[in-house]
């Protein structure tokens, strides 16, 4: 996706105030689903690390300083869920190319201890909510998904995405891997 040319302060800034949802993972046992903040820069950086070790392949994960612009950024919209000791559970990132009017949603993780709980199928919907609630003249929504497994397929199928095939060997995490562009 391409930078913002002209940030509109409008979306970026009303999100965190607005946007706070409780997310119940078992009878008086919750998580909260917030917008990604600054001061969780490093939290996400160890929540991929334990997913995928040290090798995750995007610099905005693996660069302190892309992160922290991400995060600031008006055309990206970062998810995350947090557990009990406000320990991150699960990220997702939302990206809008408003020029040429794409939405983009990446970079989905949900730790293992956390999966079985539709965590991600909440997040993501909820971010397309709420970029819908913004009124962005999006003409076209994808999103990509890891393929090392079916679940991710699955999961965004769900929320109505439609498989238009594979990117072969496309991000290296510890091995070219294959992703779906969905």
């Amino acid at each position: 996706m391409r930078p913002a040319r002209s940030p509109s302060t409008s979306a970026a800034s009303t999100r965190p105030s607005r946007f706070l949802r409780k997310i119940e993972l078992a009878p008086g046992k919750s998580c909260t689903l917030r917008v990604a903040k600054a001061a969780d820069r490093d939290a996400l950086r160890g929540l991929y690390d334990d997913i995928y070790g040290p090798e995750y392949p995007l610099p905005l994960i693996r660069d302190p300083r892309i992160t922290a612009a991400v995060i600031r950024d008006p055309n990206h919209f970062w998810l995350v869920v947090e557990g009990e000791g406000k320990r991150l559970l699960a990220s997702v990132l939302f990206a809008i190319d408003q020029e040429d009017r794409i939405g983009k949603c990446y970079g989905a993780v949900v730790r293992p201890e956390a999966r079985g709980h539709d965590l991600m199928q909440h997040t993501i919907a909820a971010g397309l909510e709420e970029l819908t609630h913004e009124k962005r003249p999006i003409e076209l929504f994808y999103a990509t998904t890891r393929t090392v497994t079916p679940a991710p397929g699955k999961l965004v199928a769900r929320l109505g995405f439609v498989s238009c095939g594979v990117f072969p060997n496309v991000h290296r995490v510890q091995s070219s891997e294959t992703h779906g562009l969905d």
